[in-house]
């Protein structure tokens, strides 16, 4: 019996110890210019002239004007925001490390705002065809009328 206490004793001992390494690894915290990074990344993905992209590679990429942005995958627990200036005054390019506690709030806000803007495109596409098909149905009513007319004052 002595024993089985004792075994008891030793997993809820582990049990602790996996409770505290988990908590102690969650208190990661951004610098400053990583904060101000993720906010530049999402000032770009409010800007409805910015353009996006994401490959298979799950790379997601943001440009507008002389900013150019990507976030990548950078091993399992965190990604690599590279942020690329080219103008004119300054040139400067940026590596900033993401941890995945903070990583997966921007690639969510990403995914986001893309399928947002799949979604208006899709919609928009609709609608053209849409007017499109009408000229086409409204021209063979004519057709036909025209033709029906014709037909009736012989």
């Amino acid at each position: 019996m002595n024993t089985y206490k004792y075994l008891r004793f030793r997993v809820r001992i582990r049990k602790i110890c996996k409770f505290l390494t988990k908590n102690i690894n969650n208190k990661v915290y951004l610098s400053s210019y990583e904060e101000k990074g993720i906010k530049l990344w999402k000032l770009l993905l409010r800007d409805e002239t910015t353009h996006m992209s994401y490959s298979s590679l799950d790379i997601r990429q943001l440009s507008k004007g002389n900013v150019f942005m990507t976030f990548k995958p950078d091993g399992i627990t965190s990604y690599i925001l590279t942020i690329v200036n080219i103008s004119d005054n300054n040139k400067s390019l940026f590596e900033l490390h993401i941890p995945e506690k903070y990583s997966n709030k921007v690639l969510h806000s990403f995914d986001f705002e893309h399928e947002k803007r799949m979604n208006k495109l899709e919609r928009e596409k609709n609608q053209i065809i849409e007017t499109h098909i009408d000229k086409l149905i409204q021209i063979e009513e004519s057709n036909l009328k025209n033709k029906n007319n014709l037909v009736i004052s012989k």
